[in-house]
């Protein structure tokens, strides 16, 4: 009879509501990381640095970044991860105005001068000059 009523009615059966991520549960958030690191086939969370914001995008994560973390996928990260040590100059783009602060400055050649990036530490050292 549903049929019959249907087209007697021209009535369609509508397609079921998406269901829209609760973006302030921060579970919510890891969930939909975790799954985007299964689909890029990422191994550790040091992986992430290699991504970029129009990949994120293009993966579904817009509503999220825009939404919670000023477009920012360090933000997102740093926030969904917080046990992890994240170094911000390792992502392909630090944000606008990183390099003027002085303790970014400082954590950055401290940890060039753990790992003994010397040559880069020299090169920055001049380039940066305190």
């Amino acid at each position: 009879t549903s049929t019959l009523l249907s087209k007697i009615c021209n009535v369609h059966t509508m397609p079921k509501p998406r269901t829209v991520p609760n973006w302030r549960s921060i579970k919510q958030q890891r969930n939909f990381f975790e799954s985007l690191a299964k689909k890029l086939n990422f191994k550790s969370l040091d992986d992430w640095y290699n991504i970029k914001s129009s990949d994120l995008h293009d993966l579904g994560a817009s509503g999220l970044l825009t939404s919670i973390y000023a477009s920012s996928p360090i933000k997102a990260l740093a926030s969904i991860y917080p046990e992890h040590d994240w170094k911000v100059w390792n992502f392909r783009a630090v944000p606008q105005g990183f390099w003027k602060v002085l303790t970014h400055k400082r954590d950055y050649f401290d940890w060039n001068l753990c790992f003994g990036r010397f040559r880069v530490f020299r090169m920055l050292v001049s380039y940066f000059a305190f």
